[in-house]
């Protein structure tokens, strides 16, 4: 095998061959019944769901591949590479993607794992060709000309099945700890909101502290990040979660003058005005920001006056069940994948306002509060970045040959 391939010795029974062995490419069309598909990374071909984050089917769905139970699906655009699996549903697909039958003695399954393993996601990314600004393209050609090295029919069966247990246990526990971390961000919310309802203290709308609402600037933008010294426009991502992040941001062209009355600034207060449902309204307070930030046009800037409330005090309040409620059920839009919510909207929630050392005291708890679960966090994300590489690890052991199931076959 040439590089990257590390298979290692080899075993008796296995063959060396290529995908073009076993895959041959279907251009099934004309099922508009059936249902959507996509496929990404993290779990190979999925059914596709209003607000799932992706952009919007075609209308005209005539020209969409059938995809059957067993094919391989690749989208073969990156980047990341690795979007692809073996299907587990009929379904259909946008034609961009390539979709394969699994034909001879060869376990889908066994495909299904050793394709998506870093071994072959890395062959990909050499094999493919550069396409500005951020994609990469693998043709059919080289894509099924990749070299594969196939065990016996039983001894695919037989991985396969380890594979699926143990992968099944590992996913398990990383979505145990998921629920962990979901559960520590909303005891955090729900300590915002106990300690201001036991505090006693006055409701009233935001417009009694609001001085002005600032939209922000929509240029037509580079896909990458700005590099030092280089003029960006933040993404609606940079508020996401309550927490500002500085480097979600795209290069403005050279060849176009920044606006300047965009410039975003430590201490600013930022809302999503468009966004997911579930992240429409989310707010942050600016820290950390690279020099040469604007503000983007699904961005607010709120402008509050200062001898009535503090920005983080807002922010905390802005993040709460309450306040959350209110804006998803006001926004606006065609889908969950893109609402959208006025500035009226944000001058009529209602934030608690005691006087402005009550507010500093209050940000000081909750921040602490916060500190010491996201230490918390901290380690269970870490803990579930281990799985994840033991998963990949467990993966390509087996599908390689280094783990001998031959003997469970």
């Amino acid at each position: 095998m040439t590089r990257p391939f590390a298979y290692g010795p080899d075993r008796e029974g296995w063959r060396h061959t290529q995908l073009r062995s076993f895959l041959t490419r279907s251009r099934r069309r004309g099922r508009t019944d059936l249902p959507l598909l996509s496929v990404n990374l993290p779990q190979g071909v999925v059914p596709r769901f209003e607000g799932d984050g992706r952009p919007a089917p075609s209308e005209d769905l005539s020209s969409y591949q059938v995809v059957r139970k067993g094919d391989l699906v690749m989208n073969q655009l990156g980047k990341p590479h690795g979007a692809l699996g073996v299907s587990s549903y009929d379904g259909i697909i946008s034609p961009a993607y390539f979709v394969a039958n699994i034909a001879g003695p060869v376990e889908p399954r066994f495909i299904h794992h050793l394709l998506r393993t870093r071994l072959y996601i890395s062959e990909y990314e050499r094999r493919g060709k550069f396409m500005p600004p951020s994609q990469f393209d693998i043709s059919w050609e080289d894509f099924r000309s990749i070299p594969v090295v196939m065990p016996p029919h039983s001894t695919q069966h037989a991985i396969a099945d380890h594979l699926d247990r143990e992968t099944a246990r590992i996913d398990a526990l990383i979505a145990a700890k998921r629920r962990m971390v979901d559960l520590l961000e909303e005891c955090s919310v729900a300590f915002i909101e106990d300690a201001a309802l036991n505090a006693g203290w006055e409701s009233v709308a935001l417009r009694r502290v609001i001085r002005g609402i600032e939209q922000g600037w929509s240029p037509q933008c580079e896909a990458r990040a700005p590099d030092n010294g280089e003029w960006g426009v933040l993404k609606v991502g940079c508020v996401n979660r309550g927490e500002f992040r500085a480097e979600e941001a795209k290069a403005l062209p050279a060849h176009l003058a920044p606006r300047t009355e965009y410039v975003v600034r430590d201490g600013d207060l930022l809302m999503s005005r468009a966004n997911t449902r579930d992240l429409v309204g989310s707010t942050a307070v600016v820290s950390g920001v690279r020099p040469r930030s604007l503000l983007c046009d699904k961005l607010y800037r709120i402008h509050l006056d200062a001898h009535k409330a503090t920005p983080r005090f807002v922010s905390l309040w802005l993040q709460t069940r309450a306040v959350r409620s209110q804006l998803e059920l006001e926004a606006t839009g065609a889908s969950d994948s893109m609402q959208n919510i006025g500035q009226d909207t944000v001058r009529r929630v209602t934030i608690p306002l005691p006087d402005l050392q009550q507010q500093q005291a209050f940000v000081f708890l909750c921040e602490a509060k916060r500190a010491q679960n996201a230490k918390v966090v901290g380690s269970i994300q870490r803990q579930i970045s281990l799985l994840q590489e033991r998963r990949q690890a467990v993966i390509t052991a087996a599908v390689t040959g280094q783990l001998d199931l031959s003997g469970a076959a």
